[in-house]
């Protein structure tokens, strides 16, 4: 008696080779809002190509190597690529774009010390890259360039208005805020 054994295999067509890993390329990982972004997912032996992003998982689109759109903010997160054929598919490494954008909604909060000596102002954007801060008292600079500025409201000399200046090196765009401080009173 012959005995006959089966084994299941899967079923390769003799014509395909097996995917190998896509890489992406872009033309810049950090991008200002409205700049075109271009990617490109390069494999062997891919017959199709499928885009997606997080954190939210959405699928891009399909069967496009090339993916080219102008962002959002909303648009920064981490990019792959899927490349596929009949007998395999293989998952790009992941590539990060950021979108900078602003400084926008400057703020500036005032807050006076317990023994109402001096007056702590603290200014505040969205932006991305996080802003650059300096400070201006009636228009002329002060040499202060972080986010907090501490007035001594007993001199005189620190009455007018405090305008923070909030700037981002990517975007260029400078936006400010300003608050009038009476020394003598402490009244913003």
């Amino acid at each position: 008696m012959t005995s006959v054994t089966f084994v299941n295999c899967p079923y390769l067509p003799p014509s395909t080779d097996i995917v190998g890993k896509p890489s992406i390329t872009n033309s810049t990982s950090l991008a200002k809002e409205n700049d075109t972004v271009t990617l490109t997912c390069t494999s062997t032996n891919a017959e199709r190509i499928v885009w997606s992003r997080n954190p939210d998982g959405a699928t891009l689109s399909s069967d496009n190597r090339t993916l080219s759109f102008k962002v959002k903010r909303s648009d920064s997160g981490d990019y792959r690529c899927n490349a596929s054929n009949p007998a395999s598919e293989q998952t790009s490494d992941t590539i990060t774009i950021t979108v900078a954008y602003g400084p926008e909604n400057v703020k500036v909060n005032a807050q006076r010390s317990p023994s109402n000596s001096f007056i702590s102002l603290e200014c505040s954007a969205d932006s991305v890259p996080p802003a650059t801060y300096h400070w201006r008292l009636n228009g002329a600079d002060i040499k202060k360039q972080q986010s907090s500025l501490q007035i001594d409201q007993k001199n005189a000399e620190n009455e007018g208005t405090y305008t923070c200046v909030a700037n981002n090196s990517v975007t260029q765009f400078t936006a400010m805020d300003s608050l009038h401080i009476n020394a003598t009173t402490g009244k913003c």
